[in-house]
């Protein structure tokens, strides 16, 4: 194999030993956000704090483990040990906490329950183009939740936690006014159609998803006092989407799926809509060349658990070509996702 001369590769593209190292071992960072998370340290956690032999007995964990948790914790800024050898919390640390707005403690949990044990088999994914997923579990991402309540409901909180984060960057970038029915596809627990039916009162909306799914949609929806203005219907949009709405929304879920799936999710919609209607994708949108973007990691996220793919704006444009809608705006509105409005083509 030909070497490359060092002294050909531009400076600025380098990273010295001690951070590619860093990198190499970020697991080592994951594994440990991902046991405080699980142990729920951040909510046994008050103002005074507490030591890791106060803390043991309420987690199950011998003291003396729990301490180098504790401390390797503290040394990255996640909780503070104090002289008196007390751990108290940072602003990291209180991202952990499960009533959290946002929450990191489900995605934290989520990737410990179920990430961590896809990466390591990244070649599979690489030499079959299938979802290590499946060869890890057994069967399809969505498949194994619906029969893992104790997986899916941190993956709920995780998709939840996003859900926050994106929704206030859409919010500040586009105008829902002009709609009056709304349905959000694969919406999930319904965060993001909730809090455009908060600003805009005048909205309805239902919230389209697998049953396993909308039933919890349905705690959220009395929580935030929206019975009457927001709805749940039980579906897959593999097979059918509702008609009824003049704005249709897919926030983060076409990622999840290869072209020929994604095409007939969007087909199901194209069926839908109404020929003067609009469609909203919110998605990852990945930039050119060695821009550095968030998507890129995630579309090998979506590689490995299942099968699916972040894409650029062209890729999206002709997916949605293809399924029978006209891009007529495109732009990025988050360092994960960018917005693309569409509207029915002829």
């Amino acid at each position: 194999m030909m070497q490359i001369p060092l002294e050909i590769i531009p400076e600025e593209s380098e990273l010295n030993i001690e951070e590619l190292a860093k990198i190499i071992n970020s697991h080592r960072f994951t594994g440990i956000i991902c046991a405080a998370a699980r142990l729920g340290l951040a909510d046994l956690l008050d103002g005074e704090g507490a030591t890791a032999s106060e803390l043991a007995d309420s987690v199950k964990c011998r003291p003396d483990m729990l301490y180098r948790l504790l401390r390797a914790l503290a040394s990255i800024g996640i909780f503070e040990e104090t002289p008196v050898g007390t751990f108290r919390h940072t602003r990291a640390s209180l991202l952990l906490r499960q009533n959290a707005e946002p929450s990191l403690q489900g995605l934290a949990s989520m990737t410990s329950l179920m990430h961590f044990y896809a990466w390591p088999e990244i070649l599979y994914s690489l030499r079959t183009g299938k979802a290590a997923f499946n060869k890890v579990f057994g069967e399809g991402l969505y498949e194994y939740m619906a029969d893992h309540p104790e997986a899916a409901e941190p993956f709920d909180r995780a998709m939840g936690a996003y859900t926050e984060i994106v929704t206030a960057a859409v919010l500040e970038n586009y105008d829902f006014a002009p709609y009056s029915r709304i349905i959000d596809v694969g919406g999930g627990a319904g965060i993001f159609l909730a809090k455009i039916l908060e600003r805009y009162a005048h909205i309805h909306g239902t919230v389209y998803d697998r049953d396993h799914v909308v039933a919890r949609t349905l705690e959220r929806i009395h929580k935030m006092a929206l019975d009457g203005r927001m709805g749940v219907q039980a579906g897959s949009f593999l097979e059918h989407v509702p008609a009824g709405a003049d704005l249709y929304t897919i926030k983060i879920v076409l990622c999840d799926w290869e072209d020929s799936d994604a095409k007939r999710i969007l087909k199901n919609i194209r069926r839908a809509i109404r020929n003067n209607g609009t469609l909203l994708v919110i998605d990852g949108m990945l930039p050119p060349g060695n821009t550095p973007c968030y998507a890129k990691l995630s579309d090998i996220n979506m590689m490995l658990m299942t099968g699916g793919r972040e894409r650029t704006e062209d890729e999206f444009r002709q997916l949605l070509s293809e399924s029978g809608f006209k891009v007529i705006s495109a732009k990025p509105v988050h360092e994960w996702v960018g917005l693309l409005e569409a509207v029915p083509l002829p």
